[in-house]
């Protein structure tokens, strides 16, 4: 999953970090490209974390927000933003993969091109 999102990054040359995380939230394999900036690297396991602790897409954790449900910026210790993805297997949560990018439009992208090399 790691070599793929980063071969993804790489290919479109956005600099980004990109973190995987257990069925717990913690992080478990963080990769930071270069030349990215450096907040990334603390954004990007927090949003795997927040993917796994929600069971859901921090993207939508986002939409969520910016769809009026502003209390959930208060919520402790997470990050709510897009780039975070679950990582299922037979119905369950297993992890999370997901990137904070310098271009905040490739963070699903590159956290995707993992997801779509999970291999049970």
């Amino acid at each position: 999953m790691m070599s793929a999102a980063e071969a993804y990054a790489k290919g479109k040359n956005v600099p980004c970090t990109i973190a995987i995380a257990d069925d717990t939230g913690y992080p478990i394999l963080v990769e930071r490209l270069d030349n990215v900036m450096l907040a990334s690297t603390m954004l990007a396991p927090e949003k795997a974390k927040s993917a796994v602790l929600f069971k859901r897409a921090t993207a939508d954790l986002e939409k969520t927000i910016n769809d009026g449900r502003t209390a959930m910026v208060t919520a402790p210790n997470l990050v709510l933003m897009q780039g975070g993805l679950v990582v299922s297997y037979e119905g369950k949560v297993i992890g999370a993969i997901a990137s904070s990018c310098d271009v905040k439009d490739q963070d699903i992208p590159v956290a995707q091109a993992g997801l779509d090399a999970f291999k049970p």
